[in-house]
C-alpha cells in the first residue's frame, strides 16, 4: 500500500483530546486499513512547537512521538533538507519517513 502524507494537523489531532478533529483521527489511526504515512521533519518541528507552550507533560508526548517516528523504518530514503540537530545530538538529516 501506498503511503500517504502525515501534516501537523494529523499529529496534533492525535495526541490532543481536546483538538475536535481527535476522535475522527484516532479512528482512523488504529484501522487496519491504514496505509503507511509519510512525514517530514518540517511537520515535526511544527508539531513539537505547537505543544511547547501546553505544559510538561505534552512537551514530553510530543517528543516521545517525534523519536518516535524518527527511529521507525530507519532504511527509509531521507529527502535533502540538510542537517539538524534534535534530541541531544542525534542527527535526523532530512527527515522523511514511511510510519
Amino acid at each position: 500500500m501506498r503511503p500517504i502524507f502525515a501534516d501537523t494537523f494529523y499529529w496534533v489531532a492525535l495526541l490532543n483530546p481536546d483538538d475536535p478533529d481527535h476522535d475522527r483521527v484516532t479512528a482512523f489511526d488504529l484501522s487496519l486499513q491504514r496505509p503507511p504515512l509519510a512525514t517530514t521533519e518540517e511537520v515535526l518541528t511544527e508539531f513539537l512547537t505547537y505543544f511547547s507552550g501546553r505544559g510538561s507533560l505534552f512537551r514530553r508526548k510530543a517528543a516521545a512521538v517525534s523519536y518516535a517516528l524518527c527511529r521507525t523504518n530507519p532504511d527509509t530514503p531521507r529527502s535533502d533538507y540538510g542537517p539538524r540537530r534534535v534530541d541531544h545530538g542525534t542527527d535526523y538529516r532530512g527527515l522523511s519517513r514511511t510510519v
